[in-house]
């Protein structure tokens, strides 16, 4: 359940200066916290939020 507060508040956490994200995942796709604070859409942050929604849906399985 906390994944899906996490995917679904990310803009809002990123606005007032944290995020949630597992840091490890983040790593996994080779996305940086730098990246995620200015905001920025490449291949590897897609892919970390596909990895996200992927446990989040087996969560609710």
């Amino acid at each position: 359940m906390q994944l899906t507060n996490i995917l679904g508040d990310i803009g809002k956490d990123l606005g007032h200066g944290r995020f949630y994200i597992p840091k490890e995942l983040m790593k996994q796709d080779c996305y940086t916290e730098q990246e995620l604070k200015q905001y920025i859409i490449i291949d590897s942050f897609i892919n970390l939020f596909e990895h996200l929604a992927v446990k989040v849906e087996l969560f609710f399985k």
